[in-house]
């Protein structure tokens, strides 16, 4: 009997018949090979030989073809958010003038998902969510996993700018309803991972918060198979649960599995919120000798992070502050808060 192929060997199949391709200069036969495979290639991590692929070709040919530019992004979101974006805005133009409601969806979210991890500055939103509902008029939202991905990135750009947008509420019950009929382990984690911290921080239904995760927890062998980033955003939102039921243990050992992570693979872009969780723990229990050392250690990435980031910072090391009895160095730190963050930027934060 032959033996199935593994996901591996499937991959290194298709990276053989890309070189193949790539060496005659068969351009058509390379793109189909990429239209094909490439989101099973994306889910299984190959990020890296994809943008092979993609860079071997004639830049002009890529360039001009919608589902070229989309996938082009797709392999940067790893290493590059800012470069990811443009490609994704390249790919929404080149779908527009050509319309393709499916490619303008996932443009659409995959933008909004850029802005989101890149936790810089959060009022481009706006635009977006603009586009969105203009695009919700014009075309019906395809079923599965489209949907998914627009409902999910709509309900995380209502989220972080316009909070008080009368729908928000909507949209987040929509996305609870989608969340269990996703397949894929990964989408399932960065699609409801906004949902958690709704539950969590804005509405305290902590209940809500552990459903929605108990979706995606699974077996450990599950977990062992999970993509980087979904991985480290996993631990991420376990950690932010254990600490608010005080199981420190737990929250410590889902911390450094998302940073044991991050460390092996490369994705960093969730680095600073992991970093910070250890200063929550130990604000939480009253380890004030604890959260000065991992203060400390935190504040050496603020030279290379975004201003969200550093406001985060200057907001718990106010709340150090306090626990220590300085209420004037802590309304200092707030006000430096004020200053990183602004209403416009970042309306939830601040």
């Amino acid at each position: 009997m032959k033996k199935p192929q593994s996901d591996e060997d499937t991959a290194l199949s298709q990276s053989g018949e890309a070189r193949s391709f790539i060496e005659v200069g068969d351009w058509s036969a390379l793109t189909n090979l990429i239209t094909e495979h490439a989101p099973s290639l994306l889910a299984e991590g190959h990020h890296e030989s994809l943008a092979g692929w993609l860079d071997a070709m004639p830049a002009k040919l890529r360039d001009d073809q919608s589902w070229l530019c989309y996938w082009t992004g797709a392999c940067m979101v790893p290493r590059d958010l800012d470069g990811a974006r443009r490609w994704f805005e390249r790919a929404f133009d080149t779908f527009e003038a050509d319309p393709d409601p499916e490619g303008l969806y996932l443009s659409w979210a995959s933008i909004i998902d850029t802005l989101f991890l890149e936790r810089g500055d959060f009022s481009p939103m706006r635009r977006w969510i603009s586009i969105g509902e203009q695009l919700l008029d014009r075309h019906p939202l395809p079923p599965g996993e489209i949907e998914g991905r627009v409902t999910s990135a709509m309900f995380t750009a209502l989220m972080h700018s316009e909070p008080a947008h009368p729908r928000i509420g909507e949209w987040a019950h929509r996305l609870a309803d989608l969340l269990v009929h996703v397949p894929d382990d990964n989408a399932r984690i960065l699609m409801g991972a906004s949902l958690v911290v709704y539950y969590t921080r804005w509405l305290g239904e902590h209940g809500h918060a552990e459903m929605v995760l108990e979706q995606f927890a699974g077996s450990r062998e599950r977990r062992e198979q999970l993509a980087p980033l979904a991985r480290i955003m996993l631990m991420l939102l376990e950690c932010t649960c254990h600490w608010n039921r005080c199981e420190i243990d737990e929250a410590n050992a889902a911390t450094q599995e998302g940073l044991e992570t991050a460390e092996r693979t490369g994705v960093h872009q969730l680095g600073f919120l992991l970093r910070a969780q250890p200063v929550y723990i130990c604000l939480g229990i009253g380890d004030l000798t604890g959260a000065e050392h991992k203060l400390a250690e935190l504040r050496k990435l603020l030279p290379r992070s975004a201003a969200i980031e550093q406001a985060h910072w200057h907001y718990l090391a106010a709340w150090h502050d306090m626990e220590r009895g300085e209420p004037h160095a802590a309304n200092e730190r707030l006000e430096e808060c004020m200053q990183l963050v602004s209403k416009d930027s970042a309306p939830f934060q601040h």
